[in-house]
């Protein structure tokens, strides 16, 4: 919103903040508080606090404290801050804060599997006239960051907006990057932070508080490899548009980047995957035919492997690596993608391996990932995966780990069974979704984080 008065009662200066071009990561709601039209002094205490909105699953939040809600009062600019949507400038309460009532606790908990990057405290307040609190203090109060805890963040005094309490309030940004010396929240840690008023005429004037919310972003590089199996589970349970629907809901933990094989081609499944899966809106699909023999009036067999991003591809490459020997005869291709993360260049290759039937030592598997190593080593005009910079190898290699670390050597190796991650870089995090217990897929899923330009307290949104 624009600000109609001069804040003269700033003791620290704030401004909004930019992204910077070496942060790749959009800055989101990670836990908010917009409505409390609940009812009047609700969420005083820890034991009937408010629960936070966000936008990713498993990061959660609470508030309580002050003179609790006011559910006749609230800003009506429909805003965290001056740019988050809170989805309605409808008027929906706000909470209070007064002499009697003088500190207001809020909560972030990061519940995922992912690190954290708090970026922002936003808020909106109306200061109604001079005898509502005149200063204000914001604290890191206790938690699994480095600061110390009851920090003083930033004050504010001698505040006076005049802004009614039904209004277009004033909004307030706070860049956490000037005052905490760590923002990043690993899984299973949490953050509470408290606002606190002193100074008023009255005792019983309040200052209303509204659309409060703690910004920020996942702090890695987050891809995973998935043999989806046609969409079909392990015994033909489901099918395309259910079980990738279950998988993004239930497991995913908002990678940026997917690697998908077997996806069926024939009956329409890849537009719906791309409908699943529509905030991934960069995708790189190759198609794999069968050259098994097939009757002249027959169209021959196809499926696909694919590659969805949450960022632009600077450039796409595939190539027919080999064909199986039997059966179906399968073409095999492999896929290169770059992304410009943060200022560095990602190079992201998907290869769903050759299989026959593990003969001979697994031979012929063994040669198609020879083949995909050589190809991998040709696009980048390397000669070990290690010289690949900023790399990652994913796919359903068929093979098991050993013979996957004797032809791709490389310091991490993250797998389940025949399905790899391989990359030069050092993982933050890792695990497996268990898509076949959940009867999804045949595989399950193998993900892991890596740091690309990890945000830094110089860098800033």
């Amino acid at each position: 919103m624009k600000i109609r008065k001069p804040i003269a009662f700033l003791l620290a200066v704030f401004s909004t903040i930019t992204c910077s071009e070496r942060i790749a990561a959009e800055e989101v709601v990670l836990v908010g508080w917009n409505q409390f039209d609940g009812g009047s002094q609700l969420h005083r205490y820890a034991n009937s606090a408010k629960t936070a909105v966000g936008e990713f699953r498993d990061i959660t939040g609470i508030m309580y404290g002050g003179h609790g809600s006011r559910n006749t009062w609230g800003s009506t600019d429909g805003t965290y801050g001056s740019s988050k949507p809170v989805g309605s400038t409808a008027t929906n309460g706000s909470m209070s804060l007064r002499i009697s009532g003088n500190n207001l606790n809020f909560r972030i908990t990061n519940g995922s599997k992912r690190n954290l990057y708090l970026s922002r405290i936003v808020f909106d307040f109306a200061s109604v006239n001079g005898n509502s609190p005149r200063n204000l203090k914001l604290y890191y109060q206790n938690g699994s960051l480095s600061d110390p805890n009851g920090k003083l963040l930033q004050s504010w005094q001698s505040i006076l907006n005049g802004l009614n309490l039904i209004s277009d309030y004033e909004d307030v940004e706070v860049d956490l990057s000037n005052v905490l010396n760590d923002q990043v929240l690993a899984p299973g840690q949490t953050a509470l932070f408290r606002f606190v008023a002193d100074t008023a005429n009255n005792n019983f004037q309040a200052m209303s508080i509204d659309n409060i919310a703690i910004l920020g972003a996942f702090n890695d590089f987050a891809t995973l490899t998935y043999n989806i199996h046609g969409g079909k589970g392990p015994g033909g349970e489901g099918n395309v548009q259910s079980n990738l629907t279950a998988f993004r809901d239930n497991l995913m933990q908002n990678e940026d980047v997917l690697c998908f094989q077997e996806v069926d081609f024939q009956n329409g499944e890849w537009d719906i995957i791309k409908n699943v899966f529509s905030d991934y809106p960069y995708t790189y699909q190759t198609i794999n035919t069968t050259t098994a023999f097939v009757w002249p009036w027959q169209s021959r067999k196809r499926t696909s492997i694919a590659i969805l991003s949450k960022h632009p591809f600077t450039s796409t490459n595939s190539k027919l690596i080999q064909i199986d020997p039997a059966v179906d005869r399968w073409e095999r291709h492999a896929q290169h993608v770059t992304i410009n993360y943060g200022g560095e260049t990602v190079n992201i290759f998907n290869f769903h391996n050759t299989f026959n039937f593990n003969n001979n030592d697994f031979q012929y598997e063994k040669s198609g990932l020879e083949k995909f190593r050589t190809y991998v080593y040709d696009r980048l005009n390397i000669t070990s995966v290690n010289q690949g910079g900023d790399l990652m190898l994913l796919g359903d290699f068929n093979l098991f780990a050993a013979n996957v670390t004797s032809i791709l050597p490389a310091t991490t190796r993250l797998s389940n069974g025949r399905d790899h991650i391989v990359s030069p870089l050092p993982r933050v995090h890792n695990g497996v979704y268990s898509t076949i217990s959940a009867k999804l897929s045949d595989h399950n899923a193998v993900w892991g984080t890596f740091n690309i330009a990890p945000v830094s307290n110089t860098s800033g949104f």
